[in-house]
């Protein structure tokens, strides 16, 4: 069984798969170190200091140094393209950072709509995915430094929303070194854990989805020409230019907010 089989297993059987070394030690570096510009960037425009929660959305439009590291992990899109067919959006990049005193997160679903069963080649059942969450993980995850958690298993639709005294147990916090991928099916239950250690722990969270599935945030329209420009051909596809759908109203308003030319202000303010 070679690598990406097993991998997939992994995910039709209890719903995520771990990849370490995904991230080398040099991008890393730079990813921390452009995300904290981004940080430092927002803060002045928007003149608000940041608390222990630093949540920042769509990434993709201010900064091609994270498209160039999801491209760079072929294991990790293998596996991806493998659930979702080879034209794969990249739904949403977003980052999350948490310091002591961020509480926990609920347990929760990344998925939006009715959850499938699909026929394998051999006659089986497997959950069929439309949309995969992938965490990025720029700093060491422990449950100190709220890790998140997860409840394995419960990917299937018969697992239905996540409540206390399931069936599948209580959730495991997902205790992983820096530079590795959590891939999971985005109807996993999961959600980030209670911070309460020193220092910080930063995220970012490629949320992909099948070609034909509505984004989290209409690249159509929010990206910037000059970044534009300079994506690869996989880049563009990852960004929907290929093969998004059109539309108007998502599960946000964001096309008043990123149309290019708009105030700074009102990009950040998404």
């Amino acid at each position: 069984m070679s690598d990406r089989e097993a991998r997939l297993q992994e995910i039709e059987t209890r719903g995520y798969t771990l990849f370490e070394d995904a991230l080398p030690a040099g991008t890393l570096a730079e990813l921390r170190e452009e995300l904290e510009r981004l940080y430092a960037r927002h803060a002045e425009i928007t003149g608000r200091p940041w608390g222990p929660e630093r949540p920042l959305e769509n990434v993709t439009n201010k900064s091609l140094r994270f498209l160039d590291a999801i491209e760079a992990a072929r294991a990790v899109l293998e596996v991806v393209e493998a659930l979702l067919g080879p034209n794969m959006v990249l739904a949403s990049l977003n980052a999350r950072s948490s310091a002591a005193h961020t509480p926990a997160q609920g347990l929760h679903r990344d998925h939006q709509g009715p959850l499938l069963y699909e026929r394998t080649s051999d006659g089986r059942f497997r959950p069929a995915h439309l949309y995969v969450q992938t965490l990025w993980v720029l700093d060491d995850m422990t449950p100190e430094r709220g890790a998140t958690r997860i409840v394995p298993g419960t990917h299937v639709p018969e697992a239905g929303s996540p409540r206390a005294g399931s069936p599948y147990g209580e959730p495991i916090p997902v205790v992983v070194p820096a530079g590795t991928v959590v891939l999971f099916a985005a109807s996993l239950w999961h959600g980030g854990g209670e911070h309460t250690a020193p220092g910080v722990r930063r995220l970012l969270h490629g949320f992909f989805s099948r070609g034909f599935c509505m984004p989290q945030f209409d690249n159509l329209r929010s990206m910037p020409p000059d970044l534009l420009a300079r994506c690869t051909p996989f880049q563009r596809q990852l960004l929907g230019y290929d093969r998004q759908v059109a539309w108007e109203e998502g599960w946000g308003e964001w096309r008043l907010y990123e149309l290019p030319g708009t105030p700074s202000r009102r990009v950040w303010e998404q």
